[in-house]
């Protein structure tokens, strides 16, 4: 992570500055910190969106299907311009929008990304990756992956190479400014914040396991 930008001042500036903005973290880093600090100064003019519902819930938003009408099964070129309501197709083209704050980004799925990246051009009539919007990613690699129905799978790799966000197309189009808030607030012992990163990134699962059951 050598040209990842470090803590939340760095995140701030970089969404100040107007830069698509990755923020990544362990959980208790303080990603829920910085979302509700964007409700508070550019909540008016930014769409909260997150892959599912209790997502959703948890930043005071909409799920992505929800607010793009996003296809139920695998995204093509056909479904770019369809949305399934006059409500939707209102808010993809509103002036009034001007950044799109996702959480949990691990979740979404690679062909789920490039059909808002595509819908947003279409709607807002601008060719710029996400219709020119200010995008801000929030989450972490090392968490839940999208889900790729079985029966989905073959069709999905003959149009592309991976489900994973960070491995699409459109995630490099975007540019993303990377921050890493490296600093757990939430977990007071120092020593078991650590073991729980470890056992986040699959290092000495043993003995993270073990040092975890003492502290149940």
């Amino acid at each position: 992570m050598s040209n990842y930008l470090i803590g939340p001042d760095a995140a701030i500036a970089s969404i100040k500055a107007g830069k698509n903005t990755f923020i990544t973290g362990p959980g208790g880093s303080g990603k829920s910190h910085i979302i509700h600090q964007i409700k508070e100064t550019m909540g008016e003019d930014s769409l909260f969106l997150a892959p599912t519902g209790i997502a959703a819930l948890n930043i005071d938003g909409m799920t992505a299907h929800k607010a793009m009408g996003l296809a139920m099964g695998i995204s093509t070129h056909h479904d770019f311009t369809k949305v399934r309501s006059d409500k939707q197709a209102k808010l993809l083209s509103s002036k009034a929008i001007k950044r799109v704050v996702l959480d949990e980004i691990s979740m979404f799925r690679a062909d789920k990304l490039m059909e808002m990246d595509y819908k947003l051009r279409h709607f807002r009539k601008n060719s710029q990756p996400f219709g020119g919007l200010q995008v801000i990613a929030f989450g972490d690699g090392f968490q839940i992956s999208p889900v790729l129905k079985r029966e989905e799978t073959a069709e999905f790799y003959s149009l592309f190479k991976s489900e994973i966000p960070f491995d699409s197309e459109t995630w490099d189009l975007l540019g993303f400014s990377c921050v890493l808030l490296d600093k757990v607030w939430r977990q007071e012992d120092a020593e078991f914040a650590a073991v729980l990163n470890k056992l986040r990134m699959g290092i000495d699962i043993s003995q993270g396991v073990q040092l975890s059951l003492i502290h149940i």
